[in-house]
């Protein structure tokens, strides 16, 4: 049966722990979900095991949200489970599930749901086991898993090592926004950051080899073809720093001495503007005149015949 994660949680009728709420993104991220009840003593032993394994594996992506439901006719208060929010250190997004709407929605989920009858599920959702359930979602939140009752956790931990070691083997990985992507993708879209590639510990080799930060889609599609490139027989091009109105600016090794230094080249559209060229000259002599710990010091300054 097709369930949609995010669109059942937003669904719901109240939210606890407010402050959490706006992390309560689940694209990309597997994510638990857990029921737990105050009058379910079953459930709240199991919370401790819960709160190891959000904060355990949320550097790998993992993400928690809680549903509080009430067992058969009981009526419990948004102000009491806000404070047991606290005392239980229940951190995560709560859902606050007095009518049983989310229990019921992730019930009607599960695979053997349609080989069960109306009074069975009914008399199961009062059940003290069963209000400890626990669901289990991958990144494009699809249902992988279900547990319950005094050994959930232990299944559910079981089968989230399981899922996590599936993920890796498949798909890139942000380690800076803690979420999965696409196949395809060669950096994070939210940061810009590289990769941890599939069945790898390591970045994407481009990030290594050419850049030390963020790097923009068209670089990763047609790279700068000036880097590897020797200029003027002397300084090797081994990475792209910056670019300005004028200029870009390259990370370069002497070859000659082995040092690092940085390279400014004039761009192209440039190069037979007098006044531009004269600008540019001008700014090199200033420069190489200067005496400062706070200015740089220019080694070299010509025109590089075009290869």
């Amino acid at each position: 049966m097709k369930f949609d994660l995010q669109s059942s949680l937003n669904g719901t009728a109240e939210w606890l722990n407010r402050e959490s709420i706006q992390n309560n993104n689940t694209k990309g991220h597997p994510t638990l979900v857990h029921f737990w009840s105050l009058n379910s003593e079953i459930s709240k032993t199991n919370l401790r095991h819960i709160s190891e394994l959000r904060d355990q594996r949320s550097r790998e992506g993992l993400r928690v949200i809680a549903v509080h439901v009430a067992g058969s006719g009981e009526k419990i208060s948004a102000q009491a489970v806000r404070d047991a929010l606290v005392n239980l250190n229940i951190t995560e997004p709560c859902a606050f599930d007095n009518e049983h709407k989310l229990r019921k929605t992730f019930a009607n989920s599960e695979p053997n749901h349609k080989r069960r009858n109306q009074k069975e599920s009914a008399k199961r959702a009062h059940n003290d086991e069963d209000i400890a359930a626990y669901y289990l979602f991958d990144h494009e939140g699809k249902l992988h898993s279900v547990s319950r009752g005094e050994k959930g956790t232990v299944v559910l931990e079981q089968q989230l090592d399981l899922m996590l070691a599936e993920l890796r083997q498949q798909y890139p990985f942000c380690p800076e926004c803690e979420l999965f992507l696409n196949e395809e993708a060669m950096f994070c879209a939210g940061c810009g950051l590289p990769l941890t590639l599939p069945g790898s510990r390591g970045s994407h080799p481009y990030y290594e080899s050419h850049h030390f930060a963020s790097l923009p889609t068209v670089r990763l599609i047609d790279p700068d073809p000036l880097i590897g490139q020797i200029m003027d027989g002397k300084y090797e091009l081994t990475a792209r720093l910056g670019e300005g109105a004028m200029s870009t600016v390259y990370r370069a090794r002497r070859l000659h001495i082995g040092d690092e230094v940085a390279v400014k080249i004039l761009l192209r559209k440039f190069v037979t503007d007098d006044l531009v060229l004269a600008r540019f000259h001008r700014e090199a002599r200033a420069t190489a005149i200067s005496r400062h710990p706070n200015v740089i010091k220019i080694h070299d300054f010509g025109e590089a015949a075009e290869g």
